[in-house]
């Protein structure tokens, strides 16, 4: 039988990428790691940029990092603007400690499917305290 953290981990490997940046942002609001969020090219630049100011602090806070052409951007640990593609997304979410968050402290992050897995699994194994390893 497949452990928790592996029906997890399978999960998160079978959504979408987007969908798997939406749950890592869930994460991240709930474990309380705002810098650690990670939004797409289009509501960065749109909602999140001050258009007024856009041309001046964006050239400012663009690093090595960025490329126009990623889907995905981010403030790196330096504070500047970083990118990554739709496939290399995933190598900045560390699936993981996800993983091991929400079976620490039973949270699904607002996700039905995932609160599905967590109840599903308690209820065929007994309840789950700590991260399956």
């Amino acid at each position: 039988m497949n452990s928790l953290s592996d029906l997890l981990v399978k999960f998160f490997e079978d959504s979408r990428t987007s969908h798997v940046v939406y749950l890592h942002n869930q994460y991240c609001e709930s474990a309380e790691l705002y810098d650690d969020q990670i939004y797409d090219f289009e509501t960065f630049f749109n909602e999140l940029c001050d258009p007024r100011n856009f041309c001046d602090s964006v050239i400012r806070k663009l690093s090595n990092e960025f490329d126009g052409d990623d889907d995905y951007v981010w403030y790196n640990s330096c504070g500047y603007i970083a990118s990554a593609s739709e496939r290399n997304i995933s190598k900045r979410i560390d699936i993981d400690e996800i993983v091991r968050y929400i079976i620490e402290n039973d949270d699904d992050l607002g996700d039905t499917d995932i609160r599905d897995i967590l109840d599903e699994y308690e209820e065929g194994e007994g309840e789950v305290d700590e991260y399956d390893e």
